[in-house]
């Protein structure tokens, strides 16, 4: 995957990243086009982006304090899945926390996202706790998944 640079705002990227939330997920976006402003304008936040052609195709966004950080939201285009795109993100975003002095990365998941847990098991997170009727529409309890750094 080659690095691209694309000059947005922030407004302009939160948009692109909501509408990219918007087709990427089954239940629709969880996150609001504000949700996602604050985000990219927040100092705790470290945000990796995908772009291809100018359009974005993926991000991953973490919340990170003090030596700890937590995906908060994954995304990937339809159009990109079984790309790498997903992996190349979480593999900048580690180097990142790393370098960061970020010893400990989690994340929750849908208990019945296979392909998630498949994905986050092969850069060996490990399950650590279970958060009962975490996740609405549907409910569904949600892993919680620790990778040390």
């Amino acid at each position: 995957m080659k690095k691209e640079s694309v000059a947005l705002s922030h407004e302009e990227l939160a948009k692109a990243c909501f509408l990219l939330s918007e087709q990427s997920f089954n239940e629709k976006s969880p996150w609001s086009e504000k949700q996602f402003l604050e985000s990219l304008e927040s100092e705790n936040k470290a945000i990796f982006l995908s772009f291809e052609k100018k359009c974005l195709v993926g991000f991953i966004i973490i919340s990170v304090v003090l030596d700890e950080a937590e995906i908060e939201l994954v995304s990937v285009s339809k159009d990109f899945k079984r790309k790498k795109i997903g992996t190349q993100l979480l593999k900048e975003a580690i180097e990142n926390l790393k370098q960061m002095k970020v010893s400990s990365l989690f994340l929750e998941v849908r208990q019945s996202n296979t392909s998630a847990l498949g994905f986050y098991r092969s850069f060996k997170f490990e399950e650590i706790g279970l958060r009962k009727n975490y996740y609405k529409a549907p409910k569904e309890d949600g892993l919680i998944l620790k990778l040390t750094l």
